[in-house]
């Protein structure tokens, strides 16, 4: 289907019908706009579904042939027999699960003061916020989560320490999410912090929506428990 906007503001698209041999063209008001766009959307599902189709198939093709549990089971007898002298080269996610569950990590010693507020499950977090999204992420089964674990990253030539809010561990697939949430962009100084925290991710390739979620709040508008659920949905896709 094509769209065009005429000089007059009008817009036209063609129809499939055929009067005389001819395509007949039906001009539609600018108001009309939303109806354009679904017959263009219409016309581009129609186009793309059957490669969709096949991509389905190839996916599922490949789900059933995977031989995730070989691989597993190969990684898992190599851990238990000669783990002192040799890891595995693959490293499925219940043997990064094992890992991340033994790990120890030196807290965040700033502002000690500042963790006021405990968790479901006996944790001190900074805001009445991270309090809420820390009892969403503990609720979730396929998640583990560890708040201000430490991470090493580059800056102007020199490894540096920072602390993301939460650190979030998909069980199946082995990622690891990174969430922080900017609770007080109202203040200047703690909205540029902000920012080149976010942009330090960038630069060492940690992507936004892929590898790290960030969430707001100001006075005016406060944190959400809808906007920690659609992230946390968002996260288990990942």
């Amino acid at each position: 289907m094509k769209v065009q906007k005429k000089e007059s503001g009008r817009y036209y698209y063609k129809r499939s019908a055929e009067q005389d041999g001819k395509v007949i063209l039906q001009y539609l008001p600018k108001k009309n706009l939303k109806q354009i766009q679904a017959l263009a959307h219409k016309k581009y599902f129609a186009k793309i579904l059957p490669t969709l189709e096949k991509n389905v198939q190839i996916l599922r093709k490949m789900q059933q042939t995977y031989q995730y549990d070989i691989i597993n089971a190969v990684s898992m007898h190599l851990r238990d027999t000669i783990q002192d002298i040799e890891s595995p080269f693959i490293k499925e996610a219940d043997l990064l699960l094992l890992d991340w569950e033994k790990e120890a990590y030196e807290v965040n010693q700033r502002y000690p003061e500042s963790l006021r507020f405990e968790t479901d499950h006996g944790e001190m977090v900074r805001s009445k916020s991270e309090l809420i999204i820390a009892n969403a992420l503990a609720r979730e089964e396929m998640f583990l989560y560890k708040y201000e674990r430490p991470l090493q990253v580059n800056h102007q030539g020199r490894r540096i320490t920072i602390h993301p809010d939460f650190t979030v561990f998909h069980k199946k697939t082995g990622k690891i999410t990174y969430w922080e949430h900017a609770g007080i962009m109202d203040d200047p100084d703690y909205g540029a912090d902000f920012v080149w925290k976010s942009n330090l991710y960038l630069e060492n390739g940690l992507y936004q929506g892929r590898d790290v979620i960030f969430t707001y709040e100001s006075a005016e508008h406060p944190l959400q428990l809808r906007i920690v659920r659609k992230n946390i949905d968002w996260i288990k896709e990942m």
